[in-house]
């Protein structure tokens, strides 16, 4: 597994451009029911769940207050760039933000965003 510096890193969003200074992406997961009876034995048996959760994704940046946060927006093209290249193409929508003033700080934000439906990952390097 090729190792790489986050610098580079970023998220676009229809409409709203952010520069950001960290990027989380809260998983992907996909759900199972325990399908173990009384009569199972030594080890538990599972049944997969068909349906995965694109997770979300935590970010932070420097504030803009000249931009409207998409934070009614419905669910829209969200891109994570790497800065090899790599990138993973999802459909969100902003569930929150909260932003940051602070004397002689530069102004900074959280917020994350959601994901919903396919995600795909481009893992070919530039």
């Amino acid at each position: 597994m090729a190792k790489q510096i986050g610098d580079g890193a970023s998220l676009t969003m229809s409409g709203f451009t952010m520069e950001l200074t960290s990027i989380t992406w809260t998983g992907a997961s996909r759900g199972f029911s325990d399908s173990s009876t009384l009569s199972t034995t030594t080890w538990r048996t599972k049944i997969v769940h068909s349906l995965t959760d694109p997770g979300g994704f935590d970010i932070e940046g420097a504030y803009d207050a000249t931009q409207s946060p998409p934070l009614t927006s419905a669910a829209t093209a969200c891109t994570l760039a790497f800065g090899d290249g790599c990138s993973v193409a999802f459909s969100g929508f902003m569930t929150d933000i909260q932003c940051t003033a602070a004397l002689g700080e530069l102004n900074t934000f959280t917020a994350h965003i959601e994901g919903s439906g396919t995600v795909t990952f481009d893992v070919t390097p530039t």
